[in-house]
């Protein structure tokens, strides 16, 4: 194997993140390395020698790689802050045909204690992931690939997960018997409100496990 092959198995082997995104970093250092080959031959090199002078100018793998691996973690931050995002914009549109009256519905006291706190909740989840998606976007200019970025958007989608799948659950649990949403919520609460909550704590819990 050439060194070049050797050197990017190495850093592929160092790394974790989505899959997509490290495909690409490992893509762009193997184009960064061929341009470097590419000028030292040009030069007058041995294609050998080329190639050492390229590595040792990109840098050893130990040094590079916690550069790399805080790119991969913030693209998995972003990843989950637009899972977050998703999830919540989506819960009004398949929650309000299961309420009884449309948008302003009979809600029982349990339902009604609960209702402005979901939405608060809604508010506040969507505001963060916005907030996340630029602090790991065009953020990064200002902020740069900060770890701590990665971490904040992890936990903060766990917690979200975890308020609406408690509240969301509290609303189907305070029901009223006759209510349409009591009798066909659960199949609807668990494709639309668990199985995306679900999606957002696994991808929460890979952006912990990267930062």
């Amino acid at each position: 194997m050439e060194p070049i092959e050797r050197y990017l198995a190495e850093l592929n082997r160092a790394l974790r993140g989505p899959r997509r995104a490290k495909a690409d970093l490992l893509a762009e250092v193997r184009g960064g390395l061929d341009d470097a080959v590419t000028s030292y031959m040009d030069s007058g090199e041995p294609a050998a020698v080329a190639g050492r002078r390229a590595l040792a100018d990109f840098g050893e793998v130990p040094v590079v790689a916690p550069g790399f691996q805080a790119e991969l973690s913030l693209a998995q931050a972003r990843r989950t802050a637009l899972w977050v995002t998703l999830a919540v914009a989506v819960q009004p549109l398949v929650w309000g045909p299961l309420r009884p009256g449309g948008a302003d519905p009979d809600l029982t006291a349990a339902q009604a204690l609960i209702d402005p706190l979901l939405e608060g909740l809604g508010l506040v989840a969507l505001a963060g992931a916005l907030l996340a998606l630029f602090a790991c976007g065009t953020g990064v200019r200002f902020l740069g690939a900060r770890p701590p970025v990665a971490r904040f958007t992890g936990v903060f989608a766990l917690t979200v997960t975890a308020g609406f799948v408690a509240m969301g659950g509290g609303m189907l649990a305070g029901g009223a018997p006759d209510q349409l949403w009591v009798l066909a919520g659960l199949p609807w609460a668990l494709m639309f409100l668990v199985s995306p909550m679900a999606a957002v704590a696994l991808s929460a819990r890979r952006c912990l496990a990267l930062a």
